[in-house]
Order: C-alpha cells, then structure tokens, then sequence
C-alpha cells in the first residue's frame, strides 16, 4: 500500500519557520497541502469554520509552535481537547523550546511527538521524515 501525500495545518509565527518547514516538505514529496495559523487563536478558527481560510483537507496532521502571541500552543492543545476535538489527526510539536516542563506538559496534553527545531534544513527534513513515517504507521487504509 502506498502512503497518501500529507495534508498539514502548520501553527506557525515564525515566517522563516514557514518556509523550513514548506521546503522541507516539498524535498520529502509527501505533502499535498500545508494551511497555515500564525497562532493559536487563528488555528482554532481556522478548524471551527470560522475563517476565510479553509482547514487542510483530511486527514491531515497538526505541527505546532509552543511560543506564539496570542495563544500559544499549551493553550492551543487545551482549547482543542476542551471542545471535544480529541479525533483530530496527531499533533506535534516543533518548537524552540527544549525545556523539560514544556515538554512534558505538551505530552500530558495528548501530542504525539515533541522536536526541537534544528539548526540546518537537513535536520528539519529529517524531523519531517520522522513525523510523516509516524503518520503513515498510524494512518488506517480509506
């Protein structure tokens, strides 16, 4: 069986992150769509139809930022949790952040994978690679 390309809603402030991350993707071949939030507030917009923007087609994974203004991404995974959105596809996190009590808060709240932005492009693919071979263990055929 062949793996279907990704569908991602990038939660993202950071626009140079954007373009590690699209680029990344588009080295891997396995994305078929990226929407991106800038933060919390918008992605959660963005997921209840409250938004000019549409939500990536499903299935689709979430990556998330943990430092953003507004709602950052440990509000982001309360906000999604409290309204019942637990069926969503995986969340991870890509983050600056390589603090022990973010970490662990970030699983608490149901993640399925925590990396710490790498310093060159060559990491970022390898991270992508990571979380999409991920995905595709955890995909069920349609």
């Amino acid at each position: 069986m062949t793996a279907r390309r990704k569908n991602v809603l990038l939660v993202e402030d950071n626009d140079y992150d954007v373009k590690r991350v699209t680029r990344g993707f588009a080295k891997l071949e396995d994305c078929r769509q990226i929407v991106r939030a800038q933060d919390g507030v918008e992605a959660l917009e963005i997921l209840r139809g409250e938004s000019k923007v549409r939500p990536p087609e499903s299935p689709f994974v979430i990556l998330l930022d943990l430092n953003m203004p507004r709602m950052g991404g440990l509000e982001f995974l309360d906000e999604l949790r409290a309204a019942g959105r637990c069926s969503y596809p995986q969340v991870f996190v890509v983050t600056t952040s390589d603090y022990h009590v973010d970490i662990s808060e970030a699983y608490d709240r149901g993640i399925a994978g925590y990396f710490v932005k790498p310093e060159t492009a060559e990491q970022m693919v390898a991270i992508l690679q990571r979380i999409t071979q991920f995905w595709d263990l955890c995909e069920t055929p349609a």
